[in-house]
């Protein structure tokens, strides 16, 4: 790859390189894994406080929170090396975005995952989508019969965002025939429940809702 194409563009070619660039969109790919052990999962502004290797990290908090890795990426190397797991970081992806910024969510989901995979780092891959429109490229990048991870939390409360849920959830079940989910957020049944025989299913609790609980 020519580091000219990219040349004061602000782009960093360091982030793909020896990585594989699939489908229509050149997806960066996030190799699946077995990934065991976890215990539980903490946001990434909360790694300081604890260093354990059963614990993974996530980053289901607001995009700004984690915006320093897109900065400096190999600058929390170390740091995320100390877990046993970490989820690609959660670019907001909301069904009513321009499709163009859906799709931009999407690949810096992808690069910063298979950038940290191809550091070392074991990597399970988020899935997140919009409307419809965002098919074409939200599953892209991933392998199919993984281990991913979703986000509920936020998503299923109000009946337009639940509607986009339900059928996005379905089409991630077509595409890729997920084996293990993490789930962060609710599961009732009423949207899971058709799931339960067809994947392992995996509860990620809040964090809030720990803090509100007096468990922190």
């Amino acid at each position: 790859m020519s580091n000219y194409k990219y040349a004061n563009s602000g782009f960093n070619p360091k982030l793909i390189e020896n990585v594989s660039l699939v489908g229509k969109y050149d997806m960066p790919l996030i190799k699946k894994e077995e990934i065991e052990g976890i215990k539980e999962f903490i946001p990434f502004e909360k790694r300081n406080l604890h260093n354990e290797k059963n614990v993974g990290i996530h980053f289901y908090i607001y995009d700004g929170a984690f915006k320093q890795i897109l900065d400096n990426p190999q600058k929390y190397m170390d740091e995320l090396k100390k877990f046993n797991a970490v989820i690609s970081p959660d670019f907001s992806i909301c069904y009513d975005m321009p499709i163009v910024r859906q799709m931009y969510s999407t690949y810096m989901n992808r690069v910063m995952g298979a950038y940290y995979q191809n550091n070392g780092i074991k990597v399970i891959p988020n899935v997140r989508w919009g409307d419809s429109r965002s098919y074409e490229f939200c599953f892209e990048g991933l392998e199919k019969e993984g281990t991913y991870a979703i986000g509920s939390y936020g998503q299923i409360k109000r009946n337009s965002n639940r509607y986009y849920f339900e059928k996005g959830l379905e089409e991630f079940f077509k595409r890729l025939n997920p084996q293990k989910i993490y789930v962060y957020g609710a599961m009732p049944d009423s949207i899971f429940g058709n799931y339960i025989n067809e994947t392992n299913l995996i509860s990620i609790e809040p964090y809030t809702s720990k803090i509100y609980r007096g468990d922190i």
